[in-house]
């Protein structure tokens, strides 16, 4: 078997290069989407950091994937919690299953409206097939778009997986309780919780499915709170993937849920109309 050569990946935009340890969300800083790191930026474009493929860009126009020839996935994520701002301040510049070359810009966003409206700014690049990579620039410091930022080794092109239709166990539709659906926080939860089982495992809206141990495949169902999914399986251990993965999917996979608001507001004793305040929910 040919040994695939290194691939060196580019800076998505300009800005001062940081570690993924000081991103202020414990499942980017965790690395439980994917090792690589992070740009506050000074620019305004997002540009591809490799050739490949759009395998996903969100509806909001906050994240986007690009998977190379060799198999190397690739998430940029501009900002935190910017899908709350459902596609405000974003201009999407290419489609999911287009071809692109690296430095091809794919994403205009308005840097003063996503500072001002979103809980950051920071822009993330990981490389969420798992490949090993080698840092180009050291430490803390100022990049330029299109710089090389490191260098990525690739392994074997990953084994297509096929749902066993015949054998498949499938589950009760279950309706997501997620304000943003399964944006790349959950997703990334709901598929390492996957992975955890041996069965070849799907989650399905409507007529769409995706393999539910990748994040990417996840994310382009394009899910919304209050979707209808349902989750299937097959082997050894079905059901109990099933079983764990439904109460995950339930329980918000890691997400703080809205309470009702009839429960925050509504007082223990009686009272008249002039002592309640009655209020709606704000961000999750």
């Amino acid at each position: 078997m040919t040994t695939s050569q290194p691939l060196e990946l580019l800076a998505p935009l300009s800005g001062v290069l940081l570690a993924l340890d000081q991103v202020p969300d414990p499942v980017f800083s965790g690395r439980v989407i994917g090792d690589g790191l992070c740009i506050d930026p000074t620019s305004h474009t997002l540009c591809a950091p490799l050739a490949g493929v759009i395998s996903n860009i969100q509806d909001s126009g906050h994240a986007v994937s690009v998977t190379a020839d060799n198999g190397v996935q690739v998430l940029l994520h501009i900002g935190l919690d910017t899908v709350n701002l459902a596609g405000q301040g974003f201009t999407r510049l290419v489609e999911e299953g287009q071809r692109v070359e690296a430095g091809q810009p794919l994403i205009e966003f308005d840097a003063d409206y996503v500072a001002l409206n979103a809980r950051s700014l920071l822009t993330l690049m990981l490389i969420v097939s798992g490949e090993p990579f080698v840092p180009l620039v050291a430490g803390q410091a100022l990049v330029e778009s299109g710089q090389p930022l490191v260098q990525v080794s690739p392994g074997p092109m990953p084994a297509e997986v096929d749902e066993e239709e015949g054998n498949a166990l499938f589950s009760k539709p279950v309706t997501l309780p997620n304000a943003s659906g399964l944006h790349a926080r959950p997703a990334a939860v709901f598929a390492q919780a996957a992975k955890g089982f041996s069965s070849s495992i799907f989650l399905h809206k409507q007529t769409l499915s995706a393999n539910a141990k990748s994040l990417v495949a996840i994310m382009a169902l394009q899910t919304s709170q209050g979707d209808s999914v349902q989750v299937s399986a097959a082997g050894e251990d079905a059901e109990a993937a099933i079983q764990a993965l439904v109460a995950l999917l339930l329980d918000g996979c890691g997400e703080t849920l809205p309470v009702a608001v009839e429960a925050i507001n509504e007082p223990a004793t009686p009272a008249s109309s002039a002592s309640v305040l009655r209020g709606v929910c704000a961000s999750p």
